[in-house]
């Protein structure tokens, strides 16, 4: 017999015991739900011989693109001055349509980009080639409608630098390998050959329509009188990157196997070696690999050092590696403090500045997470706190930032666990 009592119709559904979640917990995960579904109901291709230009095109899939950008970041205007906002829902699926009926009427050409140059804390500039949201439209769908088979067919594509440094953790406890040499790619985007670029596609991709619709996002609005250079402001660029550098570099080092092994993020090359020779050896072989697709090697970390070694100060991405009693520790360099700097600095001129420092706090927390103990962390989130506070920034929370800041560092633990 069954109770006609109201809640015996939603006793069932009640949360089991334990502690409730705080708010911050309950809007979380949520929305982790509904990012998944936008990625879920946008069109991708796991073979790209399957590609059908007009389910690409279709106005619903640029539109799950758009929403993703809008969410994702990166809202500075291209050359028309436009910026997300400066859309109502109605203008944005207008737009979209008249790029839609382009792209399957075969004749789509992208806007001119806005070149925008940033000064580096060295003195130097880093130059961005922004396109107008359409087109930054149409990049981030193809990334999205590509990702998965990019993800199958090139092994160092989307990893991030966390996971390097559990893979770095792990092999120097298996190989019993401590010396590093870290060294970065000179402009690799700005000095790429468009050509090298589209024939390191065409070693995945053989469907026509795809082809033409890769080379009309990589070569812009120039067409084929833009040969060289990726524009770096384009969501599907670094994608392109990873696939020039797989079969350039990854590739042919492999063939050359020395001993030694490369743990690469784009174009951040560090190798780990045996002695100070095997990594000067290990770089001399990458220059000249490098040299014949027309790259080179800043050539500006010096020599290889020991991990072991207490003076050790070779910077590995956005933190200094030590070994320490079996396993990996971290501090965090200047050098990364002041692109944080430059990075909130920039935040200043973007239409919603709040929204944009929260993207780069967090961003950065993340990427220093490994170095992020109990000890460290306050006082990495009060030097944060003090660099905003000087900018002129005002909307940022000490305690937020705390919780990023063990967040991260919790990933990392588990990671590290996960990969011995």
């Amino acid at each position: 017999m069954t109770s006609g009592h109201p809640t015996s119709n939603y006793a069932r559904c009640r949360m089991p015991p334990g502690r409730r979640p705080r708010p911050h917990e309950r809007t979380a995960e949520p929305e982790q739900f509904r990012d998944r579904r936008r990625r879920a109901s946008s069109y991708e291709v796991l073979n790209p011989s399957d590609f059908q230009l007009q389910r690409f095109a279709a106005v619903k899939n640029l539109m799950i693109a758009f929403q993703l950008l809008k969410q994702e970041g990166g809202q500075a205007p291209g050359v028309d001055g436009f910026d997300f906002h400066s859309f109502s829902s109605r203008e944005a699926w207008g737009v979209l349509r008249t790029v839609s009926n382009g792209i399957q009427a075969g004749n789509y050409i992208p806007d001119p980009v806005r070149i925008v140059e940033f000064p580096k804390p060295n003195g130097a500039m880093r130059r961005l080639s922004l396109q107008t949201l359409p087109d930054r439209t149409v990049a981030k769908a193809l990334l999205l409608c590509l990702n998965r088979f990019f993800r199958s067919h090139l092994p160092r594509y989307a990893q991030n630098p966390v996971r390097i440094y559990a893979q770095m953790q792990r092999t120097i406890r298996e190989r019993q390998s401590f010396f590093i040499a870290p060294d970065d790619i000179q402009n690799c985007f700005p000095n790429t050959q468009i050509a090298l670029v589209l024939a390191c596609l065409r070693l995945h991709i053989t469907e026509p329509t795809l082809l033409w619709l890769i080379e009309s996002i990589i070569r812009g609005h120039e067409g084929p009188r833009h040969l060289i250079g990726l524009d770096q402001g384009s969501p599907f660029s670094p994608v392109a990157m990873e696939c020039v550098l797989h079969h350039c570099l990854d590739v042919l080092l492999d063939a050359a196997h020395q001993g030694f092994t490369l743990f690469r993020y784009v174009d951040n090359l560090t190798f780990l070696c045996n002695s100070v020779r095997e990594g000067e050896e290990a770089l001399r072989i990458s220059r000249e690999i490098l040299a014949e697709s027309g790259f080179r090697l800043k050539g500006e970390d010096g020599a290889p050092q020991d991990l072991r070694d207490p003076e050790c100060n070779k910077r590995v991405l956005a933190l200094i590696p030590k070994w320490r009693s079996g396993q990996l520790e971290f501090s965090i360099p200047e050098k990364s403090f002041e692109d944080l700097h430059q990075g909130l600095q920039d935040c200043t001129d973007h239409p919603r500045p709040s929204n944009a420092t929260r993207w780069v706090t967090n961003g950065w927390t993340n990427a220093v997470g490994p170095a992020l103990t109990n000890t460290v962390a306050p006082i990495v989130v009060d030097r944060i706190m003090d660099i905003t506070r000087r900018i002129g920034i005002r909307e940022v929370s000490r305690k937020e930032l705390l919780r990023t800041a063990r967040n991260a560092r919790t990933r990392w633990l588990e990671l590290a666990r996960s990969f011995r």
